[in-house]
């Protein structure tokens, strides 16, 4: 099967780039949520999400890169090898032919036709891979949305065990630890006299790290 290279490759990067952003903001997301902490306050870059998203799922790319290339190349040649895509292709040329018929006049010149039937199955079967791509990549962000909410939880548990103890100017809080830090603001926890978490923000300058995480 002839494959277009320079395509596949800006498809891969595509959809690579917004499964990195889409973890990234599903894990800043979920990581705040459990805290009262919104993600959008924090005022997170593009670059941000995506680095978070790459740092939460750097342990799976090996397994990324060899999906990619099954469903695309492995998957589109298993299906041409079952003889699956000719049934797809004939059911869209016949309906394509059926439109074109009722609605435009019939071109006379038989190469471009040619030419434009191939570029219009090469993109169909582009569907595959794509669909299945997305179909994993939806059960993935919700398997990383499930994990960072039990993460954000143990924290909570333990707290303040993993997080950097910091001072904060111009605040008076007990124990204060930084939870996140954003492009305006800091989300800052530490516990009132009762025991209870409490959440407040701060602006990154005003932050002093007093210990580091052991």
């Amino acid at each position: 099967m002839k494959i277009n290279f320079s395509l596949d490759t800006a498809i891969i990067i595509t959809l690579t780039s917004a499964l990195l952003y889409m973890a990234g903001q599903i894990y800043l997301n979920s990581y705040l949520r459990p805290f009262g902490a919104e993600a959008l306050v924090l005022n997170f870059s593009i670059q941000d999400k995506l680095y978070y998203g790459y740092l939460k799922t750097v342990n799976h790319w090996i397994l990324f890169l060899f999906a990619l290339i099954v469903i695309f190349i492995g998957l589109p040649v298993f299906i041409k090898e079952l003889g699956i895509d000719n049934k797809i292709k004939n059911f869209f040329k016949k309906l394509r032919k059926s439109h074109t018929s009722k609605t435009y006049a019939r071109i006379h010149n038989e190469s471009s036709n040619r030419s434009f039937d191939q570029t219009i199955d090469s993109r169909i079967a582009l569907l595959y891979p794509i669909l299945f791509f997305i179909i994993f990549s939806l059960f993935y962000l919700a398997h990383l949305e499930r994990k960072t909410q039990e993460e954000s939880q143990k924290i909570i548990v333990d707290f303040p065990a993993k997080l950097l103890k910091v001072e904060v100017k111009e605040l008076d809080l007990k124990d204060p630890h930084k939870l996140l830090c954003g492009q305006s603001l800091c989300a800052i926890v530490s516990k009132n006299e009762k025991g209870n978490i409490i959440l407040n923000y701060a602006e990154p300058k005003n932050i002093t790290v007093t210990k580091e995480i052991k």
